[in-house]
């Protein structure tokens, strides 16, 4: 992401929409912001459709994680992120213990 799109209270500002409407004046026939392609920014139809894998920071910081290599740490994000998937859709067994659906070709598919 280019230093033109900012973050604010999770909202992105992009300044390079703002600059060629009313701002224009202030930065009359900038070569540079205008060679930029608009594909390079968000609209907010596309921040909402974007989702991510969380990593917990202690993964990182606690140094009973520390040799674990990355790869293993980004597995650990998917299959979190699939059991908030399970917990949505209420996929407990008889003793109420959260189970994931997910079968290992497809997470190796995805690593």
């Amino acid at each position: 992401m280019s230093k033109d799109n900012l973050s604010f209270n999770g909202e992105n500002i992009n300044k390079g929409s703002e600059l060629s409407s009313s701002n224009s004046t202030d930065f009359p026939k900038n070569k540079e912001h205008n060679s930029i392609p608009s594909d390079r920014f968000y609209t907010e139809k596309e921040e909402v459709t974007l989702r991510f894998y969380q990593t917990p920071k202690a993964l990182f910081k606690n140094p009973r994680y520390k040799g674990l290599s990355l790869g293993s740490k980004l597995m650990y994000s998917i299959l979190r992120d699939r059991l908030d998937m399970s917990i949505e859709n209420n996929w407990k067994d008889e003793k109420g213990y959260i189970y994931l659906i997910f079968s290992i070709e497809e997470l190796a598919s995805l690593l």
